[in-house]
Parts: structure tokens; C-alpha cells; sequence
């Protein structure tokens, strides 16, 4: 059970996007983005219906367009589907892999938010069991 437990947290910070090295860079704002990289969502399907329109690339998992993006997110479909652990795991997802973006009081680059601490330990909390058994079984296949 602790290995599995140890394994499961690996994962969890690893996959997901606890990225970030303190509790403060949730909250921070980003610039970081190239100008150019804010665009509409278009090809990222679960983040379609979301609400807001525009995504940065590259995203906060490295993915350097829609593409790459919907095909890593995909890998969590049935995490959404079948377990409904949180109504929170959609919007947390998107603001990984679609994160919200725009340009405000005209500025040239745009301002990329990052996922809030809050719903991120909110969705890790209900859904992390699921996760689990999840990823345990794609690093069984993996390794062999």
C-alpha cells in the first residue's frame, strides 16, 4: 500500500500539473508566452464547451499546439467519464491544457492565468483514488 500510495503521488505531481514549485506560483499571472501564442480553441474537444474562448501555447504541460494538447488530454477521458469524480476536473483539465488567455487594457503580450490552487487540491482530493488505479494500470503497461 505505500508503494502504490508513494508511486500515486509521483504520478499525481508528475502527469497532472502540480509544475509549479511553490504555493505562490498558483497564483501568479504569467507573461511568459511568446506574443502570438493566444488563440481560440478549436481542436482541444473536452475544452470546447468551457468558458473562455482563448488558449496559450505553449501550455503549462509544454504542448506546443491543439494537437499535441488534445492528444495528452484524451488520456484522461475516461477519468471524466466513468468515475465523475468532481464537477471541478473539466475546468481544472482545460486551465492545464487550454489555459485561459487574453489580451488585456491592450497589451501587446498576452496574459496567460494559471489553474488555482483551490480547484486544483479540490479535484486532487475527489479524484486522485481513480487516478490511481488509472495510472497504475498504464505504468503496468508501460513497463512491460
Amino acid at each position: 500500500m505505500t508503494m502504490s500510495l508513494s508511486i500515486s503521488r509521483v504520478l499525481w505531481l508528475t502527469t497532472v500539473i502540480v509544475v509549479v514549485n511553490s504555493q505562490d506560483d498558483f497564483l501568479d499571472v504569467s507573461t511568459d508566452p511568446p506574443v502570438g501564442s493566444c488563440q481560440p480553441i478549436t481542436e482541444i474537444t473536452m475544452c470546447l464547451d468551457i468558458t473562455w474562448n482563448n488558449a496559450s501555447f505553449p501550455n503549462l504541460r509544454q504542448n506546443s499546439n491543439q494537437q499535441e494538447a488534445n492528444t495528452e488530454i484524451q488520456g484522461f477521458f475516461t477519468l471524466v467519464q466513468q468515475t465523475q469524480c468532481s464537477n471541478a476536473i473539466v475546468h481544472f483539465l482545460c486551465s492545464v491544457y487550454a489555459p485561459f488567455c487574453d489580451y488585456f487594457d491592450g497589451v501587446k503580450t498576452p496574459i496567460t492565468l494559471k489553474p488555482c490552487r483551490e480547484v486544483c487540491m479540490h479535484v486532487r482530493e475527489r479524484c486522485e483514488p481513480f487516478f490511481v488505479q488509472c495510472m497504475l494500470h498504464f505504468v503496468i503497461i508501460l513497463m512491460a
